[in-house]
């Protein structure tokens, strides 16, 4: 019975992030924001989003295959189109809330695309019954601020401000020299839950 409901709970979150992502992404239209061309059926019990083919993979996947041989140009370019991206999102008041170098996209030019709008939040309509479940983004890319207001309600709370803060760690992400190996997400999340209202700070 346990797991019936637990599988249930499970669909209908996944459920609420395709409502969510259907809904945010059917007004954006920008060379900037991963490109949504409608949904189909038949891979499974729940729909499938249909977006524009990146061949270059994620930005983190392409830094850890890329990394020694890239540019500085190139790197800026890419910072100058993830910017222009949160920009145009934040002029039609959207949060994203889960920026980070796993939802930027490349496509076959090396160009970058923001994904993943299952976290974002329409600010003139954060309260209505589309938003009213948060789901917490990555924690090394999230800021202090929201870390402060998740260890009051449970989940940290979109903001654009959160968004900029996601950006610089982007931003150290495709400007270090070396590729930083990842610490175990087990010891970030004890951290978050330890942390109270206390400042910390984690680096992707």
């Amino acid at each position: 019975m346990s797991d019936n409901v637990d599988s249930q709970n499970d669909l209908d979150k996944t459920h609420s992030r395709i409502r969510r992502e259907i809904y945010v992404r059917e007004r954006l239209r920008r060379e900037t924001i991963l490109e949504l061309y409608g949904m189909t059926t038949g891979f499974g019990v729940l729909p499938s989003f249909v977006y524009s083919w990146m061949a270059g993979g994620s930005l983190h996947e392409y830094l850890k295959r890329q990394h020694s041989d890239l540019p500085a140009r190139w790197r800026f370019d890419i910072l100058v189109q993830v910017a222009d991206g949160i920009k145009y999102l934040h002029k039609q008041d959207i949060v994203h809330g889960n920026l980070t170098g796993d939802n930027i996209l490349l496509d076959a030019s090396g160009r970058a695309r923001i994904a993943d709008f299952s976290h974002s939040v329409i600010l003139a309509e954060a309260d209505s019954r589309i938003f009213s479940e948060q789901l917490p983004g990555d924690a090394r890319y999230v800021s202090p601020e929201c870390i402060a207001s998740g260890c009051q309600t449970g989940i940290p709370k979109p903001t654009k401000a959160g968004d900029v803060y996601s950006y610089g760690c982007v931003a150290i992400l495709v400007c270090r020299e070396r590729r930083r190996t990842g610490g175990s997400m087990k010891r970030v999340k004890f951290l978050w839950k330890k942390s109270g209202a206390q400042r910390l700070f984690f680096r992707p």
